[in-house]
This record gives structure tokens, C-alpha cells and sequence, in this order.
């Protein structure tokens, strides 16, 4: 199963059946774990923007890495210390 935008439903990726293949779509059922958008540390959304603009990241995928959420590192910081109390 795949889905090409965070938005989007998982769907089957077509594959040839063969005689002794198993029908995974029937035994695998895949359930979303977070309800939301996990947000990233805003130096990891800065790095990944500069692997944008170097060309590592092909320019198909630049919309997606552009609208992820980002969080500030010393909000980060404050919300893992109070889960640690």
C-alpha cells in the first residue's frame, strides 16, 4: 500500500498475481498511528529546505517538504521536559 501525498488514502499498488502468491491486500490493513502532522525541529525543516535548493531533493517533492510544520527548538525542548515529569 502507498499513498504519493500525506492528504491522500493508502491505495493498492497493482502487482502481478502469480499461482502461488498470497493476497496481501486481504491480510494487511494499514491504520493511520497519528491523527496529525508530526511537527519538525526548525533546524531540521532549515536542512532539509538546503537539500531542497542543492538539488538532492528532486523538485517534485519540494511542495511537501515545504508545507511540513516546524516548531521551535527551544519550544521542543519545554514540551519534552514537561513529559519527563
Amino acid at each position: 500500500m502507498h499513498k504519493e501525498n500525506y492528504e491522500d488514502n493508502f491505495s493498492i499498488v497493482p502487482s502481478k498475481r502469480t499461482r502461488n502468491s498470497v493476497n496481501l491486500s486481504a491480510v494487511m490493513r494499514a491504520e493511520n498511528i497519528y491523527t496529525s502532522q508530526l511537527h519538525r525541529s526548525s533546524s531540521k525543516k532549515t536542512d532539509l529546505m538546503t537539500l531542497c535548493k542543492n538539488g538532492t531533493i528532486p523538485t517534485c517533492y519540494h511542495t511537501f517538504y515545504e508545507k511540513l510544520p516546524s516548531i521551535d527548538e527551544q519550544d521542543d525542548d519545554d514540551s519534552y521536559n514537561e513529559e519527563e515529569d
